[in-house]
């Protein structure tokens, strides 16, 4: 079976930590192989075909079962690829700051700057 684009529907992990770091992978623009048996699948990243393309066995099952040994393993690889796209390819979840709550911290950082005169 051929990669899945991260477009398409990927079969959903048994673990929820490790589904929802799958979901990360999507975002992030990785494809992913499904497999059978002890290993679910495959994840490679956005590079697919390119030599050094990173590359992810993803386990049905190791550690413990809510799957976040797993998620915490796609996790990383996410951080770590060489190949991101652009700089906002991290999977994280993004916080939205109001340009007056950016105003207040950065007034507070400075009056604590000033401070340690």
């Amino acid at each position: 079976m051929s990669y899945l684009d991260p477009t398409e529907p990927w079969p959903g992990h048994g673990r929820p930590e490790a589904r929802a770091a799958l979901k990360d992978a999507a975002k992030a623009g990785w494809h992913f192989r499904p497999s059978s048996g002890h290993i679910f699948g495959t994840l490679k990243c956005s590079a697919i075909g390119q030599a050094g393309a990173c590359t992810l066995p993803v386990f049905s099952t190791s550690g413990p079962a809510d799957g976040s040994a797993t998620a915490k393993k796609i996790r990383s690889m996410l951080r770590k690829c060489p190949h991101k796209t652009g700089a906002d390819d991290e999977p994280v979840e993004e916080q939205s700051l109001s340009d007056a709550e950016i105003t207040q911290s950065v007034v507070a950082l400075v009056t604590a700057v000033d401070g340690l005169d």
